[in-house]
């Protein structure tokens, strides 16, 4: 169960510790200021449904809300957004949703956004069991359940309300996607300044979230003081 401080995934998902402080004392050195909280469902925040994913539907009110409260405490402050996996699904959600509230952000990493589309994919052919109606039996499912249609999972359908300049991150060998989900989400995104940043150095998905504070800083501060 992962928070806003970090993870310990089990070896079912890498097994290597994310840690997100080190990433957080960065920024700060940087001279950006943090506002973060944790996912519904994880750390401390309340528990949604018993436990049940809104499939970024219901998380993306939360992501509005956030946005709201720093602007409402802290006016006079420059935004930007940093989000990652599930979350940067859930901001992109957020944005088609309510852009009035993201239009002041300046810039917006997102780093390795996870489509429902991409991980069936990816998944399947890292089990060897890929077959052209997995996604669909997947959706078909997801929406028994939870009541969201294949359009409703779409991230490309709602990536063109994302606007502001985007720098997407994304492990190039990451069997839990496929790359061609993600180009297709990067070329849907709706900004004129877009930059696609695959990292070659892991296979590991999780390795991601350690990448900037651990290995390569300067790319993440060299593109954000862009802005």
């Amino acid at each position: 169960m992962g928070n806003r401080s970090g993870a310990k995934p089990d070896a079912d998902w890498g097994n290597i510790p994310v840690d997100f402080i080190p990433l957080y004392k960065l920024f700060n050195e940087h001279g950006y200021n943090i506002f973060t909280y944790d996912l519904r469902n994880h750390g401390e925040s309340a528990v949604f449904e018993n436990g049940k994913l809104g499939l970024t539907h219901t998380e993306a009110n939360d992501a509005i809300g956030a946005m709201d409260y720093v602007k409402e405490h802290f006016p006079a402050m420059e935004q930007y957004l940093y989000s990652q996996c599930y979350g940067t699904v859930t901001t992109m959600r957020a944005i088609h949703i309510a852009p009035e509230r993201f239009k002041d952000v300046r810039a917006y990493v997102s780093l390795q956004p996870l489509s429902p589309k991409g991980f069936v994919e990816g998944v399947s052919k890292n089990l060897k069991i890929s077959h052209p109606g997995n996604v669909d039996q997947f959706v078909g499912y997801v929406e028994k359940r939870n009541g969201y249609n294949k359009e409703d999972l779409d991230v490309s359908r709602i990536a063109p309300s994302t606007k502001m300049p985007v720098l997407m991150v994304q492990i190039r060998n990451d069997f839990r996607t496929t790359q061609e989900s993600i180009q297709e989400m990067f070329d849907a995104l709706g900004s004129n300044d877009k930059e696609m940043f695959w990292i070659d150095e892991y296979d590991e998905r999780l390795e991601a979230y350690n990448y900037f504070w651990r290995d390569n800083p300067d790319k993440l501060f060299s593109w954000m003081n862009r802005y």
